[in-house]
């Protein structure tokens, strides 16, 4: 029996997409890589619910893991690696097996120290300090109207 391919998933159906994605070990083309790069994987994971009896194409696939994987982020960023349970987004335990598949690359490359102090940081390769070095500078060029407002000789680096 085929499954309508209307707009609704079912959590079985999410599921399923996702441990196909586990099974082929596509973490570090959905976490790091660029849209192009991981098309097969949902092409794959299209065909192969396709043979569960789900009917859903390429496109769909793409649009339900987009949506999970921008979920998965948020509360990333917002509780760290390991939140309370109900701080986890939907299908958090799937998500995570695939972010760490892609070696836990942080949510968008450019995180925020002081709202996941428990993330490590060190995949970045900048130390924690120089972050909230960083972070210190930039705040403080926003006070000040932005970077074209400074001389040179106010600069902090």
């Amino acid at each position: 029996m085929v499954h309508n391919m209307g707009r609704f998933w079912s959590a079985h159906e999410i599921r399923s997409m996702l441990m196909i994605l586990i099974n082929n070990n596509f973490g570090p083309l959905l976490f790091v890589a660029g849209a192009h790069q991981n098309e097969h994987a949902f092409v794959r994971a299209a065909e192969e619910l396709s043979l569960l009896g789900y009917n859903r194409v390429s496109r769909q696939c793409r649009s339900k893991f987009k949506l999970l994987r921008q979920q998965f982020n948020s509360a990333l960023l917002n509780f760290g690696p390991n939140p309370a349970p109900q701080n986890q987004s939907p299908f958090w335990a799937e998500l995570k097996i695939l972010w760490q598949q892609a070696n836990r690359p942080h949510p968008g490359h450019a995180f925020p120290v002081d709202v996941a102090p428990g993330v490590d940081t060190m995949h970045l390769g900048v130390r924690r300090q120089e972050l909230q070095e960083i972070i210190a500078v930039i705040q403080d060029l926003a006070q000040r109207g932005g970077y074209w407002n400074l001389h040179p000789s106010q600069a902090k680096f």
